[in-house]
């Protein structure tokens, strides 16, 4: 059995500094990602909002700069996208795919 990391001793915001962590492996398969974490052996996949999230966050985004790239893009409203987003961070901290910094 695997272990998940525990959840961020803080609540997550937009002004949260998170980095992929070096065990996690990932690849653009035609705009999905695929994830692999070497910590859990455990792999995902992203696609749509959550592929333009990792996408930002391989490409050094802040979390502020994520949701405001999401915000041009998607239609959803801004505290929902925020929440969304806030969300799937804390996942992929849990899954030991990214690290709070």
């Amino acid at each position: 059995m695997t272990r998940r990391a525990p959840a961020p001793s803080t609540p997550l915001t937009l002004e949260t500094a998170v980095a992929i962590r070096p065990s996690a492996r990932f690849h653009d398969l035609d705009g999905e990602f695929v994830l692999l974490s070497l910590d859990t052996a455990c792999y995902y996949g992203l696609d749509g909002p959550g592929a333009d999230i990792w996408r930002g966050l391989a490409a050094g985004r802040t979390l502020r700069e994520i949701h405001a790239a999401l915000c041009e893009r998607y239609e959803a409203g801004a505290s929902r996208l925020e929440s969304d987003l806030l969300a799937l961070i804390g996942e992929l901290v849990r899954e030991r795919l990214l690290d709070v910094r």
